[in-house]
C-alpha cells in the first residue's frame, strides 16, 4: 500500500511531457511485442493508439507555427480539429482593426498531401489571376502568388502552399486591409511550415 501511494505521488510530481514520452514509448513496447507473439490484429489496435497520439504531437507542432504577436496583431486561441483525413488549424488575432482569422488546412499526417485541396485552391487562384473573379487582386506573399477577395467587406487572402496544404487571412471588419492581411501573412514562417509539411 506504502509503495504504491509513494509511486502515485511520483508520477504526480513528474512533468507531463515525461510521462507522455513514457507512455508513448510503453506503446510502442506494446505493439512490438504483440507482433512478436504474432497478434497482429491486437498490434494492429494498440499501432492506432500510437497514431493517434502522433496525430497529436503532429497539431501541437503546427500550432507553434502561429505566433503570440503577429504584425501588430494578438494571437487569442488555437483550435484545431480533423476529419476524413483533413486537418483545420484556426489561430485568431486580435488587433487596433478588428480581429483576424488565420486558418490551415491540410492533411492529418505529417508528410500527407491534401491533393484534392490543393487543386481546388489552385484552380480558384488561377481563375482570379485571369481576371475571372470579380473584386479579387492578386498579390505576392512570401514569393508566392496569393489572392485576396474582397466580398463586401470582409476580406480573405488565400496562398495555396506545397503539397496542397491551404493557407487563409480572413477578416470580417471591412476595415482591415489587404495589405494587413498581406503583413499578417507575410509575418508567418511560410518555408519552415512548408518544409515542416511536405512529403518526404
Amino acid at each position: 500500500m506504502l509503495k504504491k501511494t509513494l509511486t502515485l505521488i511520483f508520477l504526480g510530481l513528474l512533468p507531463a511531457s515525461v510521462l507522455a514520452e513514457e507512455d508513448f514509448a510503453a506503446m510502442l513496447d506494446r505493439v512490438k511485442q504483440l507482433k512478436e507473439e504474432g497478434n497482429y490484429s491486437a498490434a494492429l489496435g494498440e499501432l492506432n493508439w500510437v497514431s493517434q497520439e502522433l496525430s497529436k504531437l503532429h497539431t501541437k507542432k503546427i500550432e507553434g507555427f502561429f505566433p503570440v504577436e503577429l504584425a501588430g496583431y494578438k494571437r487569442e486561441k488555437v483550435e484545431s480539429s480533423s476529419a476524413m483525413g483533413l486537418m483545420n488549424i484556426e489561430s485568431r488575432y486580435t488587433g487596433a482593426d478588428g480581429s483576424v482569422n488565420i486558418t490551415l488546412v491540410g492533411s492529418s499526417s505529417a508528410g500527407g498531401p491534401a491533393s484534392g485541396l490543393g487543386s481546388f485552391a489552385g484552380m480558384a487562384q488561377m481563375a482570379a489571376m485571369m481576371g475571372n473573379v470579380p473584386g479579387t487582386e492578386v498579390v505576392r506573399v512570401a514569393g508566392k502568388r496569393a489572392t485576396v477577395q474582397d466580398e463586401g467587406g470582409s476580406k480573405k487572402l488565400m496562398l495555396t502552399l506545397s503539397e496542397g496544404n491551404l493557407l487563409t487571412v480572413e477578416a470580417a471588419n471591412g476595415k482591415v486591409t489587404s495589405e494587413q492581411l498581406q503583413s499578417l501573412a507575410s509575418g508567418l514562417d511560410i518555408k519552415a511550415m512548408e518544409d515542416y509539411l511536405k512529403a518526404e
